[in-house]
């Protein structure tokens, strides 16, 4: 544990395993201005696709950053400072492609709500290393509604 405003989220968070988080009282929030990109239907509970995405260690994760060919990625734990929502940065190097060399990148992923019914994680991704990667960032949000 850290300090006495800051507790590592333990990975019981991500279990699916019928005891309730509660509700958020966050609304969730409306889709980002650049909309949604993708729109599918799981078979899966909120909490077991929340545990696919974002538990630390995920068999998912690395199988993804292995076919995108990321390396160097190192997540801190999932924190909650005071009353602030939970997070994490996460620090990784993009391979290269034809237009761009491999980059360094650095996400702020935040929590904006997590229950049973649903979950939002906003992302927020910077690129310095990318031309002109100083003047912008990646907003993203990762939402799940069980209906």
């Amino acid at each position: 544990m850290g300090s006495d405003d800051e507790d590592v989220i333990p990975s019981s968070f991500f279990d699916d395993d019928g005891k309730s988080l509660g509700t958020s009282l966050e609304e969730m929030p409306r889709p980002l201005p650049g909309g949604v990109v993708l729109d599918q239907d799981y078979g899966v509970s909120a909490r077991a696709m929340n545990a696919i995405i974002f538990r630390p260690g995920s068999a998912f994760l690395q199988e993804l950053l292995q076919i995108q060919k990321t390396t160097n990625y190192v997540a801190e734990p999932w924190k909650k400072v005071g009353n602030e929502p939970i997070r994490r940065v996460v620090t990784y190097t993009q391979a290269a492609t034809k237009l761009v060399k491999a980059v360094k990148a650095s996400e702020t992923q935040t929590y904006i709500r997590a229950d049973d019914k649903c979950f939002c994680v906003r992302t927020v991704c910077a690129t310095p290393d990318v031309p002109c990667g100083g003047n912008f960032v990646i907003e993203m949000q990762v939402w799940l509604i069980i209906l």
